[in-house]
Formats: C-alpha cells, sequence, structure tokens
C-alpha cells in the first residue's frame, strides 16, 4: 500500500536531480579552509558531524577536534583556548533530546562569555522543505553551519 508520502517522494523525484543525497553536497575542504582561516591561537572544534573531527585529526590542523564531546583530551580542567569552532547540523543523535539538551548546555559553557566573531553555512540542501514534510524532521537548507566564538 503506498501512502501519501511515498506516492510524493515518487512524483518529486522527475524534478530533482538530487534525491536524498543530503551528505555527499558536505563541502568539507571549504570547512577545513574557514577554521585554518579564521581561527587563531589554540582552537578546539567541537562537530555534530564525525568527518570534520576525522579530517583535522589527520591534517596539521594542531587544534583539538571532537565529535559531539567525545574527545575527552579536547576538555580537561584548565584547558584554554583562544578560537572555538561549533559545527552543527543534524545528526543520527538529534532526536535524542536528552542527549541534545545536554550537549547544548555543555557548549553553552564552553562558550561563555566569548563573542561570536563569523557564521558561515556549509553546503546546501535544495530539499530540506520537501525532506522536512516527508520525514517530519525539521531541516534548514544549511547542511552544517560553523559559528566561530573568541
Amino acid at each position: 500500500m503506498l501512502t501519501a508520502a511515498n506516492v510524493a517522494a515518487i512524483a518529486h523525484i522527475d524534478h530533482n536531480s538530487r534525491p536524498f543525497k543530503r551528505n555527499t553536497a558536505i563541502p568539507y575542504q571549504v570547512i577545513l579552509d574557514f577554521v585554518a582561516a579564521n581561527a587563531i591561537g589554540r582552537v578546539l572544534v567541537v562537530s555534530t558531524d564525525p568527518v570534520v573531527p576525522w579530517l583535522l585529526a589527520h591534517s596539521e590542523f594542531g587544534g583539538c577536534a571532537s565529535f559531539f564531546l567525545n574527545a575527552r583530551d579536547c576538555f580537561t580542567p584548565g584547558a584554554h583556548y583562544d578560537s572555538i569552532v561549533l559545527i552543527y547540523g543534524h545528526s543520527d543523535k538529534s532526536d535524542d533530546m536528552a542527549f541534545m539538551r545536554r550537549f547544548a548546555e555543555a557548549t553553552a559553557r564552553l562558550i561563555a562569555g566569548r563573542q561570536k566573531v563569523a557564521t558561515m553555512p556549509a553546503g546546501r540542501d535544495g530539499d530540506a522543505a520537501f525532506k522536512t514534510w516527508l520525514t517530519g524532521v525539521p531541516l534548514g537548507t544549511a547542511i552544517l553551519t560553523l559559528d566561530l566564538y573568541r
């Protein structure tokens, strides 16, 4: 039995060159370039995307990068960072409201007293509104957003 969502998805495919290819459009090199060009001093990057910390760890980044708050070495007592880059977007953890609330509280503590000096969207999902309607999961047109704090 076909549901209205299935019919809509099938009907929409002819009018779209990128159905459901959200993750293939993340411009990782642009993200790495943004961090390299804008973060100064000791740098902490916290990302809801697992690829960004991996790429940074395998580059000449020199700062500390964490997928969510998993890299315990980045959060040792007394650790000081001159720049903090938060990279966020929809993830596999987005539906876990308790986890996301704790993550938001932890990142709020990290950036307390700092000023946001730059924001950059990374990647554009032209189908975000349709996917939101289809799945009920609110998606923005930016696949990831980078916020730089000093």
